[in-house]
Order: structure tokens, then C-alpha cells, then sequence
């Protein structure tokens, strides 16, 4: 086991509690080598903690929104039904994880970038494209780079919208011009749909390998799962 990864989590975790008195997300732990390297040693961070480091960290989630979930000394004392008061001081007023983006916007962090290419995201109409050279490369006023330090490699919820607010605040820009919005054509569409799903729990070499007809995709958008 890697012995130095458990110290390391430990001490985020417990800086963390001392500086703020609330759990550290997973999705904040998870940044950089230490969701790699727990990765490598037991298939995703959450296992990592929670096989390898029971009776030191207390994983917790939020009950209404189940992509929300913290970590916290094991020591720190918690009171039956208080996880959702402990997990709501780590959230924003804005509560990002309850707004609900352009799906083009949502694939720009999440679909894999060739090693050659660079993404931009274009506003109006929402869009992206991966161009391969400096001759194709849009002007900054015309459109913004999503540097690949941003792009997701798993497709967690969570994780996803941590890169987006990272890359929102480097870029100094809004991304109230990127959320979905309401429409006759979003009238009747589950919150909780089959494709949402499948991209929480797919791996990014499932997401390349993935290739699907847009009556399919459509079908699964509109179903619960």
C-alpha cells in the first residue's frame, strides 16, 4: 500500500477541517496525483479512503444531491443527520453542482483532447471545436481556450464541475452564457435520465471507445434511470 498517499490524505483532510471547520470534497482531494495514485492503488479515490483508510477519514454524502460528497477526520464527532449541514459549508451560495449546463459546454470538460490538439469554446451558438495547428487557432475575442489541464479524466458530476470553476475563475469569465436553458424543447426531460448516468460511471477509455446514434442518445436523455 502507499504508505506516503495516506499521510498525504490525512493531512489534507485534517488541514482542511482545522482551516474551515467542514469536510474537504472529494472532488478537491481528488486533484492532481493523489486521485491518480489512489486510482492505481484501489480503482477510484472514494475506495481508496474508504477500504484503506477506515478509522482515520469519514467519507459522507449529501442526501439530496448524491454527486456532493466530503471527507473528514475520523476523530470530528458527527451527529445523525448533520452530514448535509457539514457537506453545505463547503458549497458556494451558488450551488453549482445544482445548475444545469449546455451539453456542449459539459462535453468541452469531459470528452478526451488528442495529445496534437487544442479545444476552444465558442458562445453564441455554445460550441467547441479541437484544432490541430497554430494556423487554426480562433482569436481570444472570438473564442476561449479550454486548456487540457481542465479537461476531466473521469466522469464524475463533481469533478467535472471543480474544472469548470477552475477554468472560469484562470479565464476570468462567466459561465452564465453556457447553462441550459429552459425551453419546449427541455419540457418533460428527467433530471435523474439514463445518459447522465452512463457518464457518471463510465471511464474515460469506455468514453473513447463510445459511439452512438443520436436517436439512441436521445431515447436514453429522456428515461430515468
Amino acid at each position: 500500500m502507499d504508505t506516503d498517499l495516506t499521510g498525504e490524505i490525512t493531512e489534507l483532510v485534517t488541514k482542511h477541517w482545522n482551516d474551515h471547520n467542514a469536510p474537504i470534497l472529494l472532488s478537491q482531494l481528488g486533484q492532481g496525483e493523489i486521485g491518480s495514485r489512489a486510482k492505481k492503488e484501489a480503482g477510484s479515490l472514494i475506495a481508496f479512503v474508504q477500504t484503506r483508510m477506515a478509522g482515520k477519514l469519514h467519507v459522507i454524502r449529501h442526501s439530496a444531491v448524491a454527486q456532493v460528497v466530503g471527507v473528514l477526520p475520523a476523530e470530528v464527532a458527527i451527529e445523525p443527520g448533520s452530514e448535509d449541514a457539514l457537506l453545505d459549508r463547503t458549497r458556494s451560495n451558488a450551488r453549482p453542482e445544482e445548475q444545469r449546463f449546455h451539453p456542449a459546454f459539459w462535453a468541452a470538460f469531459l470528452k478526451p483532447l488528442d495529445s496534437s490538439a487544442k479545444r476552444f469554446l465558442w458562445r453564441d451558438p455554445t460550441r467547441f471545436r479541437d484544432v490541430v495547428g497554430e494556423g487554426a487557432v480562433p482569436d481570444r475575442d472570438q473564442a476561449i481556450e479550454i486548456h487540457r489541464k481542465y479537461i476531466i479524466e473521469d466522469a464524475e458530476p463533481e469533478a467535472v464541475r471543480a474544472r469548470i470553476q477552475q477554468w472560469q475563475e484562470a479565464n476570468d469569465t462567466e459561465v452564465a452564457p453556457f447553462l441550459a436553458r429552459p425551453g419546449k424543447r427541455d419540457e418533460g426531460l428527467p433530471a435523474d435520465d439514463i445518459l447522465g448516468r452512463m457518464l457518471e460511471v463510465l471511464e474515460v477509455e469506455d468514453l473513447r471507445r463510445l459511439s452512438m446514434p443520436m436517436d439512441i442518445v436521445n431515447k436514453l436523455r429522456r428515461h430515468r434511470r
